[in-house]
């Protein structure tokens, strides 16, 4: 034993010297070329390359009967497309949802579908703040797909037929052997899909085809994708990875780059983020898709921003109003002493009590009894004598408490 650790020591220092050797000549090519983007150490260049997210995605293939969208270019009339810059993370709100990790399965297949499928609900009830977080595991373990990749009209299918549960249903750990029947009973009701949509691989195509959500995209990566710490990125130094499926979610024309979503944690790029050059890595090679979810018609009859209705497979959100003819009660609403309604929608109605006042804590519903009073300070009495008040209850209770004894 005392002759192995430093062996291991050698070895771990010989590893750590062709990772600097690596990242300084990733540097010195994206100096010489004069290339918008910065590299260095992150959650994913800090791993021996054998732990990093293998890249073995197939590539995006439409099934043979596939409608592919494609638009000819309107050059300046008014067209989604021919906006210089979009992104659904600044779209009147960020309607993407976080960047999750997919560790060291080759699971970007699964994290990509979902990340079309979580921002799509969002969009559907019309509320960014949305933001369901599916389950990758569930999809990983009862589906024909594992580790290695898996097929994009299979997925498709799996979704239209089988739909996702969340992933506090089956938390994601990497590891198809995981059994499917470990999964809770939220199949029984589970986020659908409705179909696909397939663009052709020209920029103008994309732009168009993103106005209606993120995109499924088919890249190939390098070693130096793997240091991508923020920029613009283009390929400029070391061997081919393999094939990668990510989310696009929009565009910039002034840097002619898309904006990408990425499933290997918020600590590589631009908070889990990227941005690449058109057509770079192969980005355009294959065809890209969107994914649809089920139409509902919400209502919001008083106007006040959360919809009544609860539609079929849950569309219209988590948002949803407790008494739609009464704009003041939603979700998020300030409680008001006194009124009769159960304004931020927690199921306590606060009746008229001595001790609603400013000192109190706010009514949210957490171990909230029905009846009780913790209200906004405007129908709240002065603090000063919220106080004496408080002094003479406390005096009573004594008095009684001494007569009961």
């Amino acid at each position: 034993m005392a002759v192995l650790v430093p062996i291991v020591a050698l070895a771990l220092a010989s590893s750590a010297h062709a990772d600097d050797a690596t990242l300084e000549a990733i540097r010195a090519a994206i100096a010489e070329s004069g290339a918008n983007w910065t590299a260095g150490y992150n959650e994913i260049s800090r791993l021996p390359k054998h732990e990093r997210p293998p890249t073995n995605a197939l590539p995006l293939l439409p099934p043979e009967d596939a409608e592919i969208f494609t638009v000819t270019p309107t050059f300046g009339a008014a067209s989604f497309a021919d906006q210089s810059y979009f992104s659904w993370r600044e779209n009147n709100g960020d309607w993407t949802t976080q960047p999750k990790s997919q560790g060291s399965c080759g699971a970007c297949w699964a994290f990509a579908a979902m990340g079309v499928i979580e921002a799509m609900y969002n969009l559907e009830a019309n509320d960014s703040r949305w933001n369901l977080d599916l389950s990758e595991q569930a999809m990983l373990s009862c589906s024909d797909g594992d580790c290695g990749g898996w097929s994009s009209e299979a997925s498709i299918e799996y979704l239209e037929e089988w739909g996702a549960v969340t992933e506090e249903c089956m938390p994601y750990e990497g590891d198809a052997l995981i059994a499917c029947f470990e999964v809770c009973d939220e199949y029984d009701d589970p986020w659908t899909i409705t179909g696909a949509t397939w663009g052709d691989v020209a920029t103008y195509t994309m732009k168009a085809l993103l106005e209606h959500g993120p995109l499924v995209a088919h890249m190939i990566t390098y070693d130096d994708f793997d240091y991508y710490e923020g920029g613009v990125y283009e390929h400029l130094h070391g061997d081919i990875g393999g094939g990668h499926v990510v989310n696009i979610i929009g565009w910039d024309d002034s840097e002619d780059a898309w904006i990408g979503k990425n499933s290997w944690g918020t600590d590589w790029g631009e908070d889990g983020y990227f941005r690449i050059k058109y057509y770079n890595s192969q980005i355009q090679t294959y065809w890209p898709y969107t994914l649809h979810v089920p139409e509902c018609d919400c209502d919001d009859a008083d106007g006040d921003g959360s919809w009544s209705e609860d539609c079929e497979n849950r569309s219209c959100g988590i948002q949803r109003d407790c008494d739609d003819n009464e704009p003041t009660a939603y979700p998020g609403a300030e409680e008001i002493c006194d009124d009769e309604i159960d304004n931020d929608c927690d199921g306590a109605i606060d009746d008229e009590s001595m001790w609603c006042g400013p000192t109190q804590s706010e009514d949210t519903g957490i171990e909230e009894e029905p009846g009780g009073c913790g209200c906004s300070g405007a129908a709240a009495a002065p603090a000063a004598s919220l106080g004496l008040l408080t002094v003479g209850l406390l005096g009573l209770r004594r008095r009684r408490e001494s007569r009961r004894g």
